[in-house]
């Protein structure tokens, strides 16, 4: 796993702010990718109550997990979380940082998902704050990982290059958790066909006990 180091907390926010808004109307998750999870929540987790999706830029994938578990008809709330201002545009997002869990997450929230855990500037932390929410032997996160070349290298705005096995080594370093599986995503398009990507799958997770 290869991390870019910022200067300072400052300078992270800065390059996430630029990044956002120089590409908000961009939507990188394919429609078949949240149907397919869709599906899986619906058939590993009964009665989903709350779930998240973290780094969301302009709430697609909120929109669409809604629509696909019917959340308004079955009272699930799925909230969205965005570092850039712009979060306060989009309908069910809010903006935050998702290093951070709001009190009411912890060991309550029955699915995470994020498509954005190349953002992160300290790994370790987001993922154990996420890993911290999920209620034990039933909650899942879901992280969605393209895997690039060994070459590729971060940058200020894509903090991480990592792969598949790098991934599932870290969320296994800490305490109570375990890797449920890893779906393969096929390549389609999304919205306006800007997912044409190959190699893109999804990490699950999920955790036994409290996670510290």
């Amino acid at each position: 796993m290869k991390a870019y180091k910022h200067s300072s907390y400052e300078a992270y926010i800065e390059a996430q702010e630029k990044c956002t808004l120089n590409g908000e109307n961009n939507i990188w998750v394919p429609d078949v990718e949240i149907e397919i999870l869709s599906h899986h929540i619906q058939s590993h987790i009964p009665d989903p109550t709350l779930g998240l999706c973290h780094g969301v830029r302009n709430g697609y994938e909120v929109k669409k997990l809604r629509e696909c578990l019917h959340a308004e008809e079955r009272g699930l709330e799925i909230i969205g979380t965005e570092l850039s201002s712009c979060a306060e545009r989009y309908e069910h997002v809010i903006q935050w940082d998702f290093h951070n869990s709001k009190p009411e997450w912890l060991r309550q929230t029955s699915f995470i998902y994020s498509n954005s855990f190349d953002h992160a500037h300290d790994p370790r932390r987001a993922l154990t704050e996420w890993l911290k929410c999920l209620i034990p032997n039933k909650g899942l996160l879901y992280i969605e990982l393209f895997e690039e070349s060994e070459e590729e290298e971060p940058t200020p705005a894509d903090c991480l290059v990592f792969n598949i096995q790098e991934l599932k080594e870290i969320i296994l370093s800490i305490e109570n958790t375990f890797i449920k599986e890893v779906i393969s995503i096929p390549p389609a398009g999304g919205q306006n066909n800007t997912n044409t990507v190959h190699n893109l799958n999804v990490v699950v997770a999920g955790t036994t006990g409290a996670v510290k």
